[in-house]
């Protein structure tokens, strides 16, 4: 997953961004549960055990490294497994300065699931459970994958929705803080927040329009049959259709995020494929709880997702 619609960084004392619905559902009717991202702040130290049987703590290895890049992933994520060429590439160039360490947060997840996930996607960091989700708790994102780094002085310094995109970027903001010069002070996060208040503001009129041929009325988009593209439906519990449900629609490249209609429908023209679909946010008075996500197919054209009316 990169980051939505604009590649703009925010050089702040804080950010905002919405928490992943596995921990935590933002109500689209309220922007003050969005929670700050403690840039500039201390990160607290922890300590996890590999999938080599290695102890991580983060306060040792910043007794020897400049930095500390902290991946937050899942095994169910075709966007986390294509970052990992460029996480290959990173750790390479840069392993004398900057330690690397991947957690893996989600409750379902083992031990087990993650060592085989290390083998399978060819992953040279370290890579761990956070049980319980416990370090992840201290920096909410956005969703899978999520990236920070703690500088030398043991603040974080940088903040990533999303998938990193250009390695080469990245590696100037590494440069940065690893420099013989650096003296802390460094701020860099993404605009996940502000994209997201557009989205809530604008209560997505352009992402319809968008997803409906230009000569037809937005209603009818929901209309058109799956052959025209993925036809997503978020119901509640009791069957009801759910409006203004956001909903994430990931390619490993690339993510869209758009609203549910009246009917509790989006359509995305897309061609049959491997998608990641995930509730990302729900209306007031809703909680992403249930059949949230999914992986596609080509044979799966019609998505239902079913959130929990509280």
């Amino acid at each position: 997953m990169k980051k939505i619609a604009i590649a703009a960084i925010l050089a702040a004392t804080l950010c905002t961004a919405p928490v992943f619905a596995s921990a935590q559902t933002v109500s689209a009717a309220d922007e003050t549960n969005i929670p700050a991202i403690p840039m500039g702040e201390k990160h607290p130290d922890f300590t996890v055990t590999t999938t080599d049987g290695e102890k991580f703590t983060l306060s040792e290895t910043l007794k020897d490294k400049d930095a500390v890049v902290i991946n937050y992933f899942m095994q169910q994520c075709g966007a986390c497994e294509g970052e990992i060429p460029a996480f290959n590439a990173l750790l390479n160039e840069y392993s004398d300065k900057v330690a690397f360490i991947g957690l893996d947060p989600a409750p379902d997840d083992t031990a087990e699931d993650i060592a085989r996930v290390k083998a399978d996607w060819s992953a040279d960091m370290p890579m761990a459970i956070d049980d319980g989700g416990k370090v992840a708790k201290f920096t909410p994102f956005a969703g899978f994958p999520c990236t920070i780094v703690v500088d030398k002085l043991g603040e974080i310094v940088f903040y990533q929705d999303y998938s990193i995109g250009d390695e080469k970027a990245f590696g100037k903001v590494l440069d940065t803080i690893t420099a013989d010069s650096y003296q802390g002070g460094f701020k860099e996060c993404n605009q996940f927040d502000v994209i997201m208040q557009q989205y809530l503001a604008e209560m997505g009129n352009a992402s319809a329009a968008e997803s409906a041929p230009a000569e037809a009325p937005a209603e009818q988009a929901a209309e058109a049959p799956a052959a025209d593209g993925y036809k997503i439906t978020v119901k509640d519990q009791n069957g009801d259709p759910v409006k203004d449900a956001y909903v994430n629609f990931c390619a490993e490249d690339k993510c869209r995020m758009e609203h549910t209609d009246e009917n509790g429908q989006i359509l995305i023209k897309e061609e049959p494929g491997k998608y990641h679909v995930q509730v990302l946010v729900v209306p007031e008075g809703y909680t992403a709880e249930g059949n949230t996500e999914l992986y596609t197919d080509a044979n799966t054209m019609e998505i239902n997702l079913t959130v929990t009316k509280n």
